[in-house]
């Protein structure tokens, strides 16, 4: 997908289930936020890693790296939340959960400066991974919020969710008649 984009204003998250099978060393997936050609707020997926990133309007960036080993061993859907804390880049820092519980990162600095205007959006899906409901949220999401998102494991139709009304995006993907083979559950409201 790679297409004009609008909104994106200030702090939000981004909430998806990733399907990771056979992942590559070399694996390109990615949410990447952009101003004209230029990279700015990206979320990249390595064998045992997510990657967050955050770049500033004078081209000044810095990374976070989320140890998680998305592959995993049974290559199931896993849940995930990322802040984009970007409203102010002297202060903000990304986070992010993977199935309800908040992952650790390191190696982050403030990269300060003035936050970019977004005007493009970018997502990038290698062989063996599968995205399902992009969603980017206006807000960043509460833990109590990720916990009804992420809704013990089960999918729910996030149009049930009691923050639905920040909903900014909605990127389905579709991958509905293929949860039940790959083992993903589902309970709440209908496809």
């Amino acid at each position: 997908y790679d297409a004009s984009y609008s909104g994106f204003s200030g702090d939000m998250s981004v909430s998806f289930w990733l399907y990771a099978g056979d992942i590559q060393s070399n694996n390109k997936t990615k949410i990447l936020f952009q101003q004209g050609a230029s990279e700015r707020h990206q979320i990249s997926f390595e064998s045992d890693k997510v990657k967050v990133r955050y770049e500033n309007a004078a081209d000044s960036d810095d990374t976070a790296n989320f140890t998680s080993d998305i592959a995993g061993d049974d290559s199931t859907w896993d849940h995930y939340v990322v802040h984009l804390a970007v409203n102010n880049l002297a202060s903000g820092s990304p986070r992010l959960w993977k199935n309800g519980v908040e992952i650790t990162g390191s190696g982050y600095s403030a990269v300060g400066g003035t936050s970019p205007s977004i005007d493009r959006l970018y997502i990038r899906q290698d062989d063996s991974m599968g995205f399902q409901d992009i969603i980017i949220w206006d807000n960043l999401l509460t833990q109590e919020q990720v916990d009804e998102l992420y809704n013990s494991g089960e999918w729910m139709n996030p149009s049930f969710h009691s923050n639905y009304g920040n909903i900014v995006d909605w990127y389905k993907y579709g991958y509905e008649a293929y949860w039940k083979a790959h083992g993903f559950i589902y309970s709440s409201g209908s496809l």
